[in-house]
């Protein structure tokens, strides 16, 4: 319990959560079922070997297992297999299960989900085990509740308000993760993104309408991007990507694809200075290639895309 309320990260607390039932209940198998914001049902994290049976039991039978304990306490076997009494045991049954108990995940005037435990034997399971696993439940549900809280508020601090991209910050910790990350192969790439005649469009439309321009852009521009790339806003009206490719001339076809896209929304253009990292280069040098990169681009009439090698 001490140690659950010291922790402040989901999937730390999660696997604490699920060794400590199956350490309390003898039993080998235990799931984590969380609700999502519209309450719907999901397993977030399990382990032992019933894990991936009950992990397949879809929403609507997540929603009758969560019924036997609606009313906040638990549910469990009293050493008989059949559990006939009870609408849904058949979900049980299917997925192997000879014993299991169902714990409501409740904090803070909030049922949050569930803690399944389970076996495939149809062993006993004492009323003092059932009640310390009742406080374990209990605690967790605190427990998951504040480093979700916790999640959203970092999640807020690393994205910009206006458009919901990362900011500046989150962009430099993205390249320096990507960079760590980068598999023998393939090369990490840095497109920054300017949008043409901003400052005309703050000047004679209004920063409102500047912004509405610039939630706009940053829509098309991720649109465009491939997926598993991400756009960051890192300033005023300057974006960046970060991208993994084999060649030069792939980040330089979705810098182009980015262009082409804002263009064709009609609303602006973009001026894209791409560089791809070489080994042992220092970030700083690879912003500053992309930087002469983009500001060729607009020294050349704006409307396009620049690559500078080294």
């Amino acid at each position: 319990m001490t140690r659950l309320a010291e922790l402040t990260e989901v999937e730390v607390i999660s696997q604490l959560v699920l060794d400590a039932a199956t350490d309390l209940s003898g039993l080998a198998t235990a799931l984590l079922v969380r609700s999502n914001a519209d309450g719907v049902l999901a397993v977030s994290a399990g382990s032992g070997p019933l894990a991936a049976g009950l992990a397949s039991i879809d929403a609507a039978g997540l929603a009758t297992i969560g019924s036997w304990v609606a009313a906040g306490t638990s549910c469990y076997t009293m050493g008989d297999a059949e559990g006939a009494g009870f609408t849904g045991h058949e979900l049980f049954r299917a997925a192997g299960v000879a014993a299991g108990i169902v714990l409501p995940l409740c904090a803070r005037g909030q049922r949050t989900g569930l803690l399944i435990i389970a076996g495939a034997d149809p062993v006993l399971t004492s009323t003092e085990c059932v009640e310390r696993l009742e406080l374990l439940a209990l605690q967790a549900a605190s427990s998951l509740l504040t480093a979700a809280a916790l999640d959203e508020l970092r999640d807020r601090a690393s994205r910009d308000p206006l458009t919901g991209l990362g900011h500046h910050a989150s962009f430099h910790a993205a390249l320096s993760a990507a960079r760590r990350s980068t598999v023998p192969g393939r090369r990490t790439a840095v497109l920054l993104v300017d949008i043409d005649g901003f400052k005309q469009i703050n000047d004679t439309c209004g920063h409102l309408a500047g912004d509405r321009a610039l939630v706009a852009a940053a829509a098309v521009l991720s649109d465009a991007l491939r997926d598993g790339d991400v756009l960051y806003r890192v300033g005023g009206d300057e974006f960046a990507a970060v991208l993994e490719v084999a060649e030069p001339d792939d980040a330089l076809e979705v810098a182009r694809r980015l262009c082409r896209a804002v263009r064709e929304a009609g609303t602006a253009t973009t001026s894209i200075g791409v560089a791809v990292a070489e080994p042992g280069e220092a970030n700083a040098t690879l912003l500053a290639r992309a930087d002469r990169a983009l500001y060729a681009v607009k020294a050349n009439g704006r409307n396009g895309v620049a690559l500078l090698p080294v």
